[in-house]
């Protein structure tokens, strides 16, 4: 049970007595805010034009449709068991008709004259009908079009639904004289309230879960835009969220689940916590269609909450477009995407399983094209597809799969005229099912193979843990079965006979593997700005190279193709990992007939994130010169961090750590805020290259109402003709005020250091587009950097804070504190010390409160000798090679250092003992660690030997595992050796800045130790 809603800036459909008013739609982005854009076209309807069909699977076809040369079918509600339709027309003869298994109704009932659309719903059983006729709940039975009940209310109804059982109905409605919305809940055919809930604000859509104990409230526009999450008992609010959107959110059958999406493209998911009895955050997925910003547009979830379907719309340059997104309901990575769908995707629905994906929208403008698509799960290839003319505004798939029907208009939504249409599509696929059990040789875990029907396109499936699988609904005939998976060989079996209706077993398959596994993979975590791997060879010997995959979340399958490859080397070093995001992996051996083993054990890893800043402390500091290039010195004493969007948040694209710098100052009378970017993403210079901060100057978290023109965003903007700072006020609406051009501005950019550099200056005081720091000298801040000169004009080289998803909204952004000084940090807290195989201390601690962070010392001491510095790192671990102390005692403590070289006081000291005076010097193979590292451009490599006479190699390779140096390649005797290496290659060249793997082999001993040239 559905209601649907069309979105406001659906107004342009709408005709009042067959007056066609001008079309106009509501567009959020970071560069525009809100913006009107009108239309006032006006488009006759073709009534005598056919849809077309487009059936790739001959079993889904067209059950009937029917057109009104006045009324807009805006909406849908079918019944799997009566195969009812219950359609609603709006805007002209506004009446609800219920449709049996033709374009002719069983009956109709005549609605007020609304001037919008209004709410209806179903039963899945079909045998109660509801609709909100403007004050009026009227409900019915699928009989008569006479009532059964009617219930007044005193305001206009916007929510409706009604439980499984037709026995219990719920409404919402707005009063505008107290500016309230409302949710109630009744028994059908009592008067009686059973209970009322309201809310400040205006009120939007109800969707309740199938069993009927969930039921949710939205409200959409200026200050009161929540999602309200309440249960049906009493209705008690057990979850509340921020809502930007006008759909309907999805709730699966038992309610654990919950689906929504907002005007930024982001996709949340919500899952029910029984002992917090609240919902928390699963996952979120910003969704990219390729055009400057993305809206959520239809949201369905299936009811055993497996699957979750979203639909979208794509704003691209002069046009629309529009995407469907299926996910699985444990990873955010999408199952599949189907592109291109040429317009707003307004409405998705699933089968109950999940099997079974519809979708339909606007469709495209002007082109050919569908606007209703029906989708297996498994495949983003329509099995069928009907394109009509005008666009569909809601659809409603049986629970069961078995049949579905839209509604729409009888023009695209975007032109004039009136008119509408509603089609029925039969979706029941039918066919038979293979399954079987896979069993890979050796392996206790049988998932993963894939499995599939040659000779169709997209009718395959994967093994779950214990081997099973099943694939459904396919055309009877006789198939070859594939059975693959990486590291294993492959097995086609021939006698997969289907047969309409059954289910056909397939004997046991085993899969034999092609070797032996890399052994004892390892992942390093937070202790660099990479994710480092090391592993073993197989047990059969050195492999000829290795493959490293790479996933995001343990429910993921590893993708088919790897991360990397590498040769002669047990080193990986994933340089593309994001900060604050875990990794998993496994690693392959190639064998000697160029296949691959099975996967290696698995590994999580994740990098350092030490370097991320989310709070800018304002230090007075000297004037700089505002030309666009930052002299040696000038910015010494500015706040530095790191405003890269290595996340990619907006756009989808990340950019490197460190690849985009802000600094911030400002002058003693505080008048002027000095400001600073190095974007080293951009190398050329191009006309409207820009700067933008958003201020939320209070700090308050919120912007102030329309025309409080108080509160805002500056660009600092390049052109050749001449920079331009600009001011443009924001509110709480998310609407804009007109933008001022500040007179004489300071900005300069440059891109004469090889990179685009950027410096100006923001004024502070009491004007309107002055920046007016809070009491407390806060303010709330957001950022980006724009390369607007890119294939997408929409290119952020930085977003600052990265994981703001709202340029609009301050409750997201980053703090500013003003007049600040630069203090002596605190030091690190919680150091602990671990003893490691191989002679290794680990140091560990906790990362300290501090927003300009450099670097950590690291102090040691022998027994009770005095503390000597031994090394710093940016990271909270740090392993110390103690092979050359054979002592009784060691000591270490840890202290911070800031960007301005201020250090803190030292840590806690933490300390190591020997349990007797023997020295820790046992006969051992061992590479130890070079120094110096990072050098320029010798590097000394200390290592031992256990066994004397045994050979031992010792060689420099690059990232590509190319061989660039042999050091050693002899025998040597017992002990402990040192060898230099002076950056040059075999060939006596000199070897380039640069990532070098250093690795010694001596028997079965075999290690790469990573060391970094630099010039």
């Amino acid at each position: 049970m559905k209601i649907k809603v069309i979105v406001i800036f659906c107004i342009c459909l709408l005709f009042i007595n067959l007056v066609a008013i001008p079309a106009q739609q509501t567009v959020t982005d970071p560069i525009n805010g809100i913006t009107i854009i009108r239309s006032d076209c006006e488009t006759m309807v073709n009534l005598s034009e056919a849809s077309k069909l487009n059936s790739r699977d001959e079993r889904v076809e067209l059950l009937w449709e029917t057109s009104d040369p006045a009324a807009i079918c805006g909406d849908a509600i079918v019944s799997g068991e009566t195969m009812n339709s219950f359609a609603r027309w709006q805007t002209n003869t506004e009446r609800v008709s219920l449709f049996h298994d033709s374009g002719f109704p069983e009956w109709e009932h005549v609605m007020h004259d609304l001037d919008f659309d209004y709410p209806i719903d179903m039963t899945e059983d079909g045998s109660v009908l509801a609709v909100g006729d403007s004050t009026q709940l009227k409900i019915f039975s699928p009989d008569s079009s006479i009532p059964t009940w009617t219930l007044n209310i005193n305001a206009s109804i916007s929510g409706l639904q009604l439980d499984e059982f037709g026995i219990y109905v719920y409404i919402s409605f707005y009063d505008p004289a107290v500016n309230t919305g409302y949710v109630q809940a009744y028994m059908v055919g009592d008067e009686e309230m059973l209970w009322e809930n309201d809310f400040e604000g205006g009120a939007g859509t109800l969707t309740l879960c199938e069993d009927g104990s969930t039921i949710i409230f939205t409200q959409y526009g200026g200050d009161f835009s929540y999602m309200w999450v309440m249960d049906t008992a009493a209705g008690n609010v057990i979850f509340q969220a921020p809502e930007y959107n006008q759909n309907s959110p999805a709730i699966s059958a038992d309610g654990s689940i919950i689906v929504n999406g907002d005007y930024s493209g982001y996709v949340w998911v919500y899952q029910y916590n029984e002992n917090l009895d609240t919902y928390v955050d699963l996952w979120n997925y910003h969704v990219n269609g390729g055009g400057t910003s993305d809206w959520i547009g239809g949201m369905a979830i299936s009811a055993d909450g497996s699957t979750i379907a979203v639909g979208t719309l794509t704003f691209i340059t002069n046009g629309f477009n529009g995407q469907v997104y299926l996910f699985d309901i444990n990873s955010p990575s999408p199952m599949w995407v189907y592109e291109d769908c040429g317009d707003y995707v307004v409405d998705v629905d699933l089968s109950a399983d999940g099997s079974l994906v519809a979708a339909c929208g606007y469709g495209p403008y002007s082109v050919p094209g569908p606007d209703l698509m029906i989708f297996r799960r498994i495949s983003n290839i329509p099995v069928f597809t009907l394109e009509t003319p005008g666009s569909l505004f809601g659809i409603d798939l049986a629970a069961d799969g078995s049949f579905c029907t839209a509604g729409g208009k009888a023009v695209h939504a975007r032109e004039m005229g009136s008119g509408g249409n509603i089609y029925s599509v039969d979706c029941d696929l039918g066919g038979g099912e293979i399954a079987g059990t896979v069993n890979l040789e050796g392996a206790n875990d049988n998932s993963g193979v894939f499995v599939e029907v040659t000779g169709l396109v997209d009718y395959f499936a994967y093994t779950d843990e214990t081997g099973f699988y099943a694939i459904p609904n396919i055309p009877e005939g006789l198939y070859t079965i594939e059975y693959t998976k990486t590291g294993y060989g492959t097995i086609s079996y021939m006698d997969g006979i289907v047969i309409e209706g059954q289910t056909t077993e397939i004997d046991e398959i085993t899969l034999t593997p092609n070797g032996d596994v890399p052994l004892n993979l390892i992942a390093s975590q937070a202790t660099a700005q990479t994710v480092e791997l090391n592993w073993e060879a197989p047990v059969s010997g050195e492999a000829a190279g290795y493959f490293v995959y790479r996933k995001r979340y343990i429910t993921d399958l590893y993708p088919d193709e790897p991360l990397g490859a590498v040769t002669n080397i047990n080193y990986y070093s994933d340089d593309t990992a994001l900060p604050l995001l875990e990794y998993y992996y496994v690693v392959t051996a190639m064998t000697d007939i160029g296949n691959q083993s099975p996967y290696s054990n698995e590994a999580m890893g994740w990098t350092s994130s030490d370097f991320i800043s989310d709070a800018i402390s304002i230090y007075t500091g000297i004037e700089p010169t505002i030309d666009g290039i930052l002299d040696n010195g000038e910015w010494d004493d500015a706040f530095c961090f790191d405003a890269s969007d290595f996340w990619g948040t907006y756009d989808s694209t990340p950019q490197p750590i460190g690849s985009v710098n802000g600094y911030f100052k400002m002058n003693g009378a505080q008048t002027e805020l000095y400001v600073a970017f190095e974007n080293y993403n951009d190398f050329l210079l191009e006309d409207h290259d820009e700067v933008a901060l958003y201020i939320d100057d209070n700090g308050d978290g919120v912007y102030p109402p329309a025309e409080d023109n108080s509160e805002g965003n500056y660009w600092a903007v390049y052109y050749a003709a001449g920079n331009e700072l600009k001011f443009r006020p924001i509110y709480s609406t998310g609407g804009v005020g007109d933008i001022i051009y500040l007179t004489d501005p300071q900005v300069g950019a440059s891109d004469i250091s090889g990179y685009v550099t950027y410096e100006f200056v923001i004024p502070i005081g009491d004007e309107s587009y002055e920046l007016t720091p809070g009491p407390d000298n806060f303010s709330n801040i957001g950022i980006f950097v724009l390369d607007d000169n890119t294939p997408d004009p929409h290119d952020f080289d930085g977003w600052w804070p990265f994981d703001n998803i709202d340029i609009f909204d301050p409750a997201g952004y980053g703090n500013i504190f003003y007049g600040e000084a630069p203090q002596v940090p605190d030091p690190p807290a919680n150091l602990t010390l671990e003893a490691l195989p191989d002679d290794i201390f680990q140091l560990s601690w906790d990362l300290p409160a501090i927003s300009d962070l450099s670097h950590f010392n690291i102090y040691f001491a022998l027994n009770d000798e005095a503390f000597i510095y031994v090394g710093n790192t940016d990271n909270t671990s740090f392993d110390f090679d103690y092979q050359f102390y054979p002592q009784t005692s060691y000591s270490f403590y840890v202290t911070t250092v800031n960007i301005y070289d201020m250090e803190s006081e030292q840590s806690e000291i933490v300390e190591y003992f020997t349990t007797s005076n023997d020295p820790i010097l046992p006969a051992v193979t061992a590479l130890r660690a070079c120094y110096p590292n990072p050098f320029n451009p010798t590097t000394t490599v200390s290592f031992s030997i256990a066994d004397a006479g045994a050979p031992v190699q010792i060689n420099i390779y690059n990232v590509k595992g190319q061989l660039v140096k042999n050091l050693v390649n002899e025998p040597m005797p017992s002990g402990e050796h040192k060898i230099s290496w002076n950056g040059k290659t075999n060939g006596n060249d000199n070897a380039t800045t640069g990532v070098y793997f250093l690795v010694m082999k001596c028997g079965n001993y075999n290690v790469a130790q990573k060391i970094l040239l630099m010039k």
